[in-house]
């Protein structure tokens, strides 16, 4: 049986005082009422909080993130597959903390379209060609370069889902690799795309994945504890993760039928910006998490989501909500 080998990062991270809290629950779109859990990454990945929520509500049918059975590719075969690449830029960022701040004073904002406004989206994304997640990142990039930073772009980190090769103790475990992608000013899902299908086909996922277990094995904790420092010393804009699809029947449980689903990467103050989206019973939401190091507050963060979402509701080819509700020609 294989070992949560991301476990080990996790726990490194809390040694260095870099919060590895995941917040997720649910939603009632009703009135905004939130039910916040949370649970530290060390045991488990966003989908495995899912699971692990879902079946001690509990709640009896709902599908989710289950992954596809595939080997796993071996360290050279990884090792011969990467390029050369760049050094990621840096961030120039507009404003960060001068002072020491608590990494737990951050805001989790969520914003939740329909399932009609989630259909449209959906034909938008494949009438460009480009998967909803690229679009969706290519919004949320655009927005964060252009209001956060002075200049240029930086780095995002991309989790990748190893469900259905790795087979470890539980499900619930970090069942996650991750890839990593450059980009500069504004940009658009056909750039993001090319990016991390080439990642992909070069097998980063698994390389970072190798790289981490053979650290974790040989080195121990002892050695994951003194590289976690190194690593974070790379700056990056921010996490995009995907927590994929949820069908979920809440009929026979204390939410309401219409509640939907939400979660949020712990972020770090290397990577800021943590972005999450996901698809519950047809309905995209989204949740973003700006860390303290950047000095803003949870106005900046819900303002920043709003301008994401109508980012987002733009890019429908014949209208869009605005910020206040109102319907726009497109």
């Amino acid at each position: 049986m294989m070992q949560d080998y991301a476990a080990p990062w996790f726990r490194a991270r809390r040694l260095h005082g870099i919060d590895d809290t995941i917040y997720f629950g649910m939603i009632e779109p009703s009135d905004g009422k939130r039910h916040v859990f949370s649970v530290p990454h060390e045991q488990c990945d966003g989908v495995g909080a899912f699971m692990q929520l879902l079946r001690r509500i509990p709640v009896s049918d709902w599908r989710g993130v289950t992954g596809k059975s595939m080997p796993i590719p071996g360290f050279l075969q990884c090792w011969r597959a990467q390029q050369r690449k760049k050094k990621f830029e840096a961030p120039m960022w507009r404003k960060r903390a001068l002072a020491a701040v608590d990494a737990k004073d951050q805001f989790i904002a969520v914003e939740y379209f329909s399932e009609e406004q989630t259909r449209r989206l959906r034909q938008q994304a494949k009438s460009d060609s480009v998967p909803l997640n690229a679009m969706l990142m290519a919004a949320l990039h655009n927005v964060v370069s252009e209001q956060l930073l002075v200049q240029g772009g930086g780095g995002w980190f991309v989790p990748v889902t190893l469900r259905g090769a790795l087979t470890l103790p539980s499900d619930e475990m970090n069942h996650a690799s991750g890839i990593c992608i450059s980009l500069t000013g504004r940009t658009d899902g056909v750039a993001i795309q090319q990016q991390l299908s080439q990642a992909i086909r070069n097998n980063e996922h698994w390389w970072m994945w190798h790289q981490a277990r053979l650290v974790a094995t040989l080195g121990g904790q002892w050695l994951v504890n003194r590289l976690l420092p190194l690593m974070q010393q790379r700056q990056h804009l921010g996490s995009f993760s995907s927590m994929g699809e949820w069908s979920i029947d809440w009929q026979g449980s204390d939410y309401p039928l219409d509640t939907l689903m939400w979660a949020v990467p712990p972020g770090s103050p290397a990577y800021p910006v943590a972005a999450c989206w996901l698809i519950c019973n047809g309905r995209l939401v989204l949740m973003l998490k700006l860390n303290a190091v950047l000095g803003f507050g949870a106005e900046r963060c819900q303002s920043l989501m709003k301008d994401w979402a109508i980012a987002i509701r733009s890019s429908l080819s014949s209208q869009f909500v605005g910020r206040n509700g109102e319907k726009c020609n497109a």
